[in-house]
């Protein structure tokens, strides 16, 4: 069976209640907000495959540490000018990177293609359709260097996602402990 699939990490309750502020914010910037339940931190989008089993299968080999997330500041791609998407800042962190690698390696192994692009991790709040957004620049410079705060990451998780308006529904299918 096909299935729109990606890989993720959640963010805990406590630090969601700190977004919405700017959520409220940005809804008066007409932005389509992501439900607080979609908010979470992308590893690796799959899309459409029938390959779940063998996804899990591959991914139940991480032998990755628990490890710690700060999470500080916001931002938008592609820029200010034209933004396309809202973000929450995620620190550097090799411990993340490490398994963004593990990911990227198992997938590839049962021939899931790489990203082509660099390893970018942020907390998506918000997509615009219109550009220049109204408010965008004070929202920025009043949360910019904001500090969300850290937590444990002690599992990553494989999700399914099924379109639908207005926002898509996420499933957790597998949870994939880290030791």
């Amino acid at each position: 069976m096909v299935e729109r699939l990606f890989i993720a990490v959640e963010i805990p309750q406590e630090i969601k209640e700190l977004f919405v502020p700017i959520t409220n914010e940005l809804k008066k910037a007409k932005s389509k907000i992501v439900p607080m339940e979609n908010i979470h931190l992308t590893l690796k989008f799959i899309g459409e495959t029938d390959k779940r089993e063998s996804i899990i299968k591959v991914l139940s080999n991480c032998s990755k540490k628990k490890f710690t997330l700060k999470l500080k500041g916001v931002g938008v791609f592609p820029n200010v000018s034209h933004p396309r998407v809202f973000w929450v800042g995620v620190e550097k962190n090799e411990e993340l990177e490490e398994l963004f690698s593990f990911v990227e390696d198992s997938l590839f192994s049962i021939g899931i293609p790489k990203d082509g692009r660099p390893f970018s991790p942020h907390i998506t709040l918000s997509r615009f359709k219109f550009s220049p957004i109204h408010g965008l620049g004070k929202i920025i410079n009043e949360y910019k260097n904001f500090d969300f705060g850290t937590y444990e990451v002690r599992e990553f998780l494989l999700f399914k996602s099924k379109l639908r308006e207005p926002s898509p529904i996420y499933t957790k299918l597998y949870s994939f402990p880290l030791v």
